[in-house]
This record gives C-alpha cells, structure tokens and sequence, in this order.
C-alpha cells in the first residue's frame, strides 16, 4: 500500500509530505496507483521548487519521497505554495477513495 502523510501547521499549513510503500495494484510498470501518486507528489515538487524558487528539504529514495517546506519568505508566494499544495491533497482524496485499498491518505498536524 502507498502511504502519504501530509502534516499542517497549527494554522492548518501544509509544512511537509511523504510517500512511501508500493501500491501492488498491478505488476512494477504498470501500477497507475504508483504511477498516480508519485506523479502528483513529483509535479508538487517542481511547483515548489522550480516554479517558487521555495528552500525545501528533500529526502529522495528508492519509493519514498519526504519533502518538507522551510519558511516561505513572501506572502504571494505563501498563497501560490498553498494552492499548489491544496490541489494536491485534492488529487490523493480522489485516488485514495478509488483505490483504498492501495493507497492511504493521512492527515495530521505538525
């Protein structure tokens, strides 16, 4: 099963996200759970990172990814970095009440 944990601030801020675990829906290549989390977790990313230029903290390997937001130094960038992170807890709502069974989303704060 993939597992996501996204943690919120005690504003309700996202301030990180990890995905870990393999969804076994179908054989390594051919898994659309995989495939479906790990690109909206992927595209997140760049959008935090080469789209806002935002000072992360990145854990990559192997089936896991952990991405912690540090301080985000202007509000319009606060704003875009919580849309961008928003539509991304939209994306694994979707999956995971489609595939609960592969793919689990867990919510907490930080």
């Amino acid at each position: 099963m993939v597992i996501v944990t996204v943690t919120r601030d005690v504003k309700g801020k996202i301030v990180q996200f990890e995905g870990s675990g393999h969804a076994d829906f179908a054989k390594a290549g051919e898994d659309i759970v995989c495939a479906a989390v790990s690109s909206l977790l992927q595209t997140t990313l760049l959008g935090l990172q080469e789209h806002l230029k935002l000072n992360l903290e990145i854990n990559k390997e192997k089936g896991n990814l952990r991405v912690r937001i540090k301080k985000i130094p202007q509000q319009s960038l606060q704003v875009i970095a919580e849309s961008i992170l928003e539509t991304m807890v939209l994306g694994l709502k979707a999956i995971e009440k489609e595939y609960k069974e592969y793919m689990k989303l867990i919510e907490r704060s930080g």
